[in-house]
């Protein structure tokens, strides 16, 4: 595992976020900002550790995910 750390922050609109390897992290940093954005997501398998600001505007039918010992620690 390791940290991935989103430094210019992060638009997550398509897709699936993947950990592999021993506890991988997605770090998101103070004054830095995770926009969750259009259908359903998956994160899985790994932390998404938010410092900053995360927001999620989904569509009406959408949801977030967190499969296979996700973790999110905000």
């Amino acid at each position: 595992g390791g940290t991935l750390t989103l430094n210019g922050g992060m638009d997550w609109s398509g897709g699936t976020i993947t950990g592999s390897g021993s506890a991988p992290t997605l770090l998101v940093p103070l004054g830095q900002t995770l926009a969750i954005t259009g259908g359903s997501k998956n994160f899985t398998a790994a932390t998404l550790s938010n410092a900053g600001t995360l927001t999620l505007n989904l569509v009406s039918s959408g949801i977030l995910n967190l499969n296979n010992a996700a973790v999110l620690d905000n």
